[in-house]
């Protein structure tokens, strides 16, 4: 029997300014789930990911979290539920790597609440799985785009949440720390069962790291499934109006895939 899911998403809809964002989008995120959300600019992929953490409102639809309408969760529980790693911080950041990850812990703390024992190790988890122990006493804003981004994902892994969201987490990162942060979510997922959802255009990373894609256009799912089954039909082609040049990879294990051709609807 399959279980219950974490995170269900039924028929959602979202609109602004009378523009739909979201039509009719359902899907399930399980624990252990590792999954990769792709799709065009615009598809509504950063939009989806606000909605499940209560950004954005929705107009249609339904979310529940593990069974529960999201709108009765309060913000503290829902963070509980659902880590959210944004794109870049908004925002210069001149606290120290373990003063920012300790932030994480703000769902079970009260306003006036010192850390204890289990958000200190909490922390101490977060720095050692991510291999980020010896940044735990520098500025934030010391840190290289590749330290920052490991950081960025300690402080949502103390948060001790169910479902991890990253939107973009390579957009600035070059190829090593591209595949050192796929390569930590990876054990993240592998030793904790923390559900991973990852947004990106990345797709070569994408179909390589995730056992399930989702793939958005104009607001709609219209791909839900395997990376192999991604690339056996003419999804690919559908999402982004493009044919692609499927290379197999002998070191890879999984096939490389490059753009060759707009394709003009």
């Amino acid at each position: 029997m399959a279980s219950e899911a974490l995170i269900s998403v039924r028929h959602l809809s979202v609109k602004r300014e009378g523009k739909s964002i979201l039509d009719d989008v359902s899907l399930d995120i399980h624990a252990g789930d590792m999954i990769g959300v792709i799709g065009p600019n615009g598809a509504g992929k950063s939009t989806l990911f606000k909605t499940l953490i209560g950004l954005v409102s929705y107009d249609k639809g339904e979310i529940l979290l593990g069974g529960k309408p999201l709108q009765q969760y309060s913000s503290r529980e829902r963070a509980q539920w659902i880590g959210y790693v944004p794109q870049a911080p908004e925002h210069s950041l001149a606290c120290t790597v373990e003063e920012f990850i300790c932030m994480g812990r703000y769902p079970y703390l009260s306003s006036f609440s010192p850390p204890g024992p289990e958000d200190r190790q909490a922390v101490e988890h977060a720095l050692t799985i991510t291999g980020t122990t010896s940044l735990r006493h520098r500025v934030m804003d010391t840190l290289s785009g590749g330290e920052k981004q490991k950081v960025l994902i300690a402080g949502a892994i103390a948060q001790r949440s169910k479902v991890l969201l990253l939107d973009e987490p390579a957009s600035f990162l070059d190829p090593r720390n591209e595949l050192e942060a796929q390569e930590l979510l990876q054990t993240i997922n592998r030793e904790t069962g923390l559900g991973i959802v990852t947004v990106s255009h990345h797709l070569n990373s994408m179909l390589r790291y995730s056992q399930t894609v989702f793939g958005l256009k104009n607001g709609r799912l219209i791909f839900n499934g395997t990376p192999q089954t991604l690339l056996s039909g003419n999804a690919l082609l559908e999402i982004y109006d493009t044919q692609f040049q499927i290379i197999p990879s002998s070191t890879a294990g999984f096939p490389v895939i490059i753009p060759e051709r707009v394709i003009h609807p």
